[in-house]
């Protein structure tokens, strides 16, 4: 298995009356059965290693945090773009009726926009390009639209933003679990996914209910 130690007589770097069973596979150091740590990538590591990994982390809570806020932003956007696509097919269908077909492409984007969004709440680098373009192109929707995008595109574009997006920062998330902080903002963000697309919900009925 990569990581175990082919010394047969070496010695743990933090307790050195003890065999070491791997060798950590960032710096070198031989580690204990107490000491080895196993990361979601099945990368071993010493316990300094661990303890520097959950330093960054820590450190980088606050940053974690603001762009997993970004969930709701995106939330907000679709739920906006939604609104307003129902609108103007409402409108139009009064003139001269408008196909379900292409109701159904122009609220894609709302759905992209989720997808954006669960990005952002789950770090996944993958959905970074993706979220740039949409907050991108939401600067058209006015005003809301052109608010949630700006404030989206600055966090991202800030170092800590882009920091928590690279390489190093994905072997820190491999190496350090989620705890109990990241478990109540999953919690917060759905629910402000539910009150954004509820208002929406309750405002189109007020304008549109007969």
């Amino acid at each position: 298995m990569t990581g175990e130690t082919s010394e047969e007589h070496a010695r743990c770097a933090e307790h050195p009356q003890d065999h070491a069973e791997v060798t950590c596979e960032r710096c070198g150091n031989y580690a204990c059965q107490e000491c080895k740590r196993e990361t979601k990538r099945g990368r071993h590591l010493c316990m300094k290693c661990y303890r520097r990994y959950l330093e960054i982390r820590r450190d980088h809570y606050r940053a974690e945090h603001r762009v997993q806020g970004l969930a709701v932003s995106f939330y907000l956007i679709a739920a906006t773009w939604v609104f307003v696509v129902v609108s103007f097919a409402r409108f139009i269908g009064r003139v001269d009726g408008v196909a379900t077909w292409k109701l159904i492409a122009w609220l894609l984007p709302g759905l992209l926009l989720v997808m954006a969004g669960r990005g952002m709440a789950r770090l996944d680098r993958r959905r970074r390009p993706l979220a740039i373009l949409l907050a991108g192109l939401s600067l058209l929707l006015v005003p809301i639209g052109t608010l949630l995008g700006a404030r989206i595109l600055i966090v991202l574009a800030r170092e800590p933003g882009r920091f928590v997006f690279s390489d190093d920062y994905a072997e820190v998330l491999a190496a350090v679990p989620d705890g109990e902080p990241e478990g109540r903002l999953r919690r917060v963000l759905f629910l402000a996914a539910v009150f954004s697309l509820g208002l929406y919900a309750v405002l189109y009925l007020v304008r549109y209910a007969p």
